[in-house]
């Protein structure tokens, strides 16, 4: 079974890195109780500050960013939730 997760940003460098913890901690607590390999999208709507850098520090394969120009929070989700 796999499990999926978007999460969608824009300029969210104050609150990425404890959302991407959060959900991580979330799927571990869930991998005890059955077994599943998940997913995680994080869909950058063109930030500007360092919200990728952040999201690239985890190095966790499962944590994929895909990034598109700023179109706007509904564009940039139903586009990037087509590659999931």
């Amino acid at each position: 079974m796999l499990v999926e997760v978007v999460l969608c940003t824009y300029n969210g460098s104050t609150f990425v890195f404890k959302q991407l913890e959060s959900i991580l901690n979330s799927l571990d607590y869930a991998r005890n109780l059955i077994n599943f390999n998940f997913q995680i999208t994080v869909c950058d709507d063109g930030s500007t500050d360092n919200t990728v850098s952040i999201v690239k520090s985890f190095n966790n394969p499962n944590i994929v960013i895909r990034s598109l120009p700023n179109v706007g929070p509904s564009s940039n989700f139903v586009k990037n939730i087509k590659f999931s």
